[in-house]
């Protein structure tokens, strides 16, 4: 899953993945150091899961956009994922590339205009972006 969204935000102009994490701490200490204005963080991850991780970086003083990102479609999942101050819940599907384009173009515009300097962080382009996950397939 990773690396499927890693090349979907390295596709997408917008985007640098500038860091990712295989588990919660990683993911806090990588958004810490690197400032990401995109976070794409599993809901299930070890040692601290998207929620906790989500929680914590809606704490920074420059707080980055988070989507939580699970194959955990409940009700609860939902709930913990929008209580933790989750921008965007996505769920892994065969139209997850259609969910994340759509959050995308609401935070950040049209993918035909590159936003410079952001920077997203995968699990944690333009923007910059990171993704902490957990590489599971949940």
């Amino acid at each position: 899953m990773l690396q499927a969204l890693k090349g979907f935000l390295a596709r997408d102009h917008r985007f640098e993945v500038v860091g990712t994490a295989g588990d919660g701490h990683q993911a806090l200490l990588a958004a810490a150091s690197l400032n990401p204005q995109l976070v794409l963080v599993d809901l299930h991850m070890p040692h601290l899961d998207g929620a906790g991780v989500t929680r914590c970086l809606k704490q920074f003083d420059n707080p980055p956009v988070v989507f939580i990102i699970t194959s955990d479609d409940s009700i609860a999942s939902r709930a913990v994922s929008a209580a933790a101050g989750a921008d965007a819940f996505l769920v892994k599907s065969s139209n997850l590339p259609s969910q994340l384009k759509s959050k995308l173009q609401k935070w950040f515009g049209s993918n035909h205009s590159p936003h410079p300097g952001a920077e997203a962080i995968s699990g944690c382009g333009s923007p910059k972006a990171a993704l902490p996950t957990s590489g599971s397939s949940r």
